[in-house]
């Protein structure tokens, strides 16, 4: 009993520790910062980059969205009971947090940028532009981070400024609640100062945060915050928040350059590119991602005498097991 109260306390200390070298950071503005910046980015979920489950388990596979074909994944854990305070998915805690301090670290040395040594270079205006967005796409980041957390845990502690290590570990939970508030309102500030595209910025740089990204999130974090999961007295006023921001990304999206588009055409290289999508990361090409999981939808569109065929079983990648036999797939079908 008291290993496991241990446990699951020691994934909950918070630590300001960084390994970053600030006088480098700042005074290196075009390596340092910009680092610095590209690196909140990188710590942003991504199933294909990350891999945490294994084996190129999908989240999904912790729903009724698809299966997951190899028993020993700790995408499992989700639904057979081993998740639990004393073992947890961590990864969403550490990261976040990491991700917000960094944030913090910029936020609050700002005022050492300072980019008067290249003036003369011929990009000067460009790095001026971009230095300018910085702090507002971190505000974003800083945000969705929070959503991150408030979702998966409820309670958190909302801090806004970096800490020492006695501080960090002495801070409170803030209700649910306020911290839904803190979000909304950093998406509100930030959203007008973000461009509604980088296509007309130089560099044309893709997957960083744009007004459409910013609305699109808030919108989302105002429909959490009205489900039955913390809204639970069914306050309709949360959903007609909810409903209102949507429509502000429904009324805007066609001129903000948003449109659906061919199913075929949210996969490939050129994905970046689609405009269906409001917010994109990149990663690199995977041939073994989800090499085990059985999509649920596409068995559903398959007929019992193709699923009886031995060769659909290999076309599918689908590799037997105690818990995924033929006849329990075919009892999916039926």
């Amino acid at each position: 009993m008291a290993a496991a109260v241990f446990a699951g306390c020691a994934d909950l200390n918070y630590n300001e520790a960084s390994n970053r070298d600030e006088d480098w950071t700042y005074n290196s503005p075009i390596n340092g910062v910009k680092a610095l910046v590209y690196d909140v980015y990188a710590q942003m979920p991504s199933e294909f980059k990350d891999n945490s489950y294994g084996n190129g388990a999908l989240i999904a596979s912790a729903t009724d969205e698809s299966e997951f074909a190899l028993s020993f994944s700790p995408i499992h854990n989700y639904f057979n009971g081993g998740w639990t305070p004393s073992n947890p998915f961590a990864t969403t805690w550490n990261r976040s947090y990491r991700a917000i301090t960094q944030v913090h670290m910029y936020l609050e040395r700002i005022h050492k940028i300072d980019l008067s040594d290249y003036e003369y270079d011929p990009d000067y205006q460009t790095m001026v532009q971009q230095f300018e967005i910085f702090p507002y796409e971190l505000r974003f980041l800083r945000a969705y981070f929070y959503f991150e957390l408030v979702r998966a845990y409820g309670d958190v502690p909302l801090v806004t400024t970096t800490l020492t290590n006695e501080q960090a570990n002495s801070v409170e939970r803030t209700p649910a609640k306020d911290v839904f508030k803190f979000i909304v309102n950093e998406l509100d500030a930030v959203a007008e100062y973000l461009p509604v595209s980088y296509n007309d910025i130089p560099g044309q740089e893709i997957g960083r945060a744009t007004r459409g990204a910013a609305l699109a999130l808030k919108a989302r974090v105002l429909l959490y915050q009205a489900s039955p999961l913390f809204n639970t007295d069914n306050n309709k006023e949360l959903w007609k928040e909810a409903a209102a921001a949507a429509k502000v990304i429904i009324d805007n999206a066609q001129r903000w350059g948003y449109k659906l588009s061919e199913y075929a055409g949210l996969w490939g290289h050129d994905t970046f590119t689609n405009p269906e999508f409001i917010f994109v990361l990149g990663t690199q090409a995977s041939n073994s991602f989800s090499s085990s999981t059985i999509i649920l939808s596409e068995l559903k569109t398959a007929t019992l005498a193709t699923v009886l065929h031995r060769r659909w079983w290999t076309r599918m990648n689908i590799r037997l097991t105690a818990r995924h036999s033929k006849r329990s797939i075919l009892v999916m079908l039926t």
